[in-house]
């Protein structure tokens, strides 16, 4: 994207007499961080992910192999040895939000399946030749509507400090702190509570999404919003935990004679009335994770009869919700910083 003099005024208030010409960003399907050159509805989210044998696998087969086993033991053996630990940070850069973790998964990739229909991939960041045929298959799985996956590599190197400089090569556990101090400071105290506590490997993960958020020329812009979330993020205590293929033999998201999320035929579509795209996500969320609390559902159920009960409120609340959502995808920091505010107070009456 190359900046206009009334791009330069609108970002800094002043606009120069001569206009310098820069590339200030760089735009891929999954670097998308204007809503409104987001053509789809649902989220589209940007992977780097790095895959390595587990160490019990390692340790099992060789214990195997050793002790000359029966076919029964040999066959959990060589289940044992596919069992991988997967790095995985997702970022939607478009609302800036991050989830970072440590997927220890099985032979058949079960917990990947989970997380790929959760976070469908637009783009993935890897190393070149680094993951298995079978996690390719998994992603390659749940490509975006009308397109494919986009599997990209890091640059040539440095992108930080201590970064690896190999071409397509993760920055590791020390590269990812390292880029990651360069826009949230030295003191890992003061970092979002789930950087705090991440494994060499999804911290590695972290870096290489960060690293390439950097070659992008956007990774101020998010990752110092420090919207940083457990990759594992949904609470078995309060939700129902559907895998990969419940989802797809009951159509929650997906029908199976398309294979388009959202498409015709499926839960999703029948129930979805949402207008926005933060609605259309959010309602997106309630579909993949019912509630199991009783009291959560009738909270819920709650208030839905209250926004029913007068019709001039729920008219109010919903074109409110829109003006905020329409603001909140605004690049304009006077839209953000007037309107939506009003917008926000007058809800908070709403609703109270």
């Amino acid at each position: 994207i190359m900046e206009t003099p009334e791009m330069e005024k609108e970002r800094t208030g002043k606009q120069s007499k001569t206009v310098r010409r820069d590339i200030t960003t760089l735009i891929t399907k999954g670097t998308v961080t204007n809503m409104k050159m987001n053509t789809g509805v649902y989220s589209k989210f940007c992977w780097a992910i790095c895959e390595t044998a587990s160490s019990s696998s390692s340790s099992s087969s060789a214990a195997a192999s050793a002790s000359s086993p029966s076919p029964a033991s040999a066959d959990a053996a060589g289940s044992d040895a596919d069992a991988v630990v997967y790095g995985v940070c997702v970022v939607d850069t478009s609302t800036g939000a991050f989830h970072v973790g440590e997927v220890l998964d099985d032979a058949h990739r079960s917990k990947l399946r989970s997380v790929a229909h959760a976070f469908p991939p637009v783009e993935v960041v890897c190393q070149p030749r680094q993951l298995s045929q079978a996690t390719l298959s998994i992603l390659k799985g749940v490509q975006p509507p009308g397109g494919k996956i986009r599997f990209v590599t890091l640059p040539a190197g440095p992108l930080g400090k201590d970064a690896a400089g190999g071409v397509g090569a993760f920055p590791g556990e020390d590269g990812g702190r390292a880029l990651l101090s360069d826009l949230l400071g030295q003191d890992t105290t003061g970092w979002p509570q789930p950087l705090q506590s991440l494994s060499p490997s999804a911290m590695s993960a972290t870096g290489a999404c960060v690293a390439y958020l950097r070659s992008m020329m956007i990774d101020c812009e998010t990752v110092q919003l420090r919207n940083f979330k457990p990759l594992s993020a949904v609470s078995e205590a309060r939700f129902m935990v559907l895998d990969s293929q419940t989802l797809e033999n009951l159509e929650v998201v997906t029908p199976l004679e398309t294979g388009i999320e959202g498409g015709k035929g499926s839960l999703l579509a029948i129930l979805d009335r949402t207008v926005t795209q933060f609605g259309k996500r959010r309602f997106r969320s309630w579909v993949c994770h019912p509630l199991r609390q009783l009291h959560e559902i009738n909270e819920r159920l709650d208030a839905v009869d209250a926004l029913n009960s007068t019709g001039t409120r729920r008219r109010e609340t919903f074109l409110l919700l829109f003006r905020l959502s329409v603001c909140l995808s605004s690049s304009s920091s006077v839209c953000l910083s007037s309107s939506s505010s009003v917008c926000l107070s007058r809800l908070t009456f709403l609703l109270s």
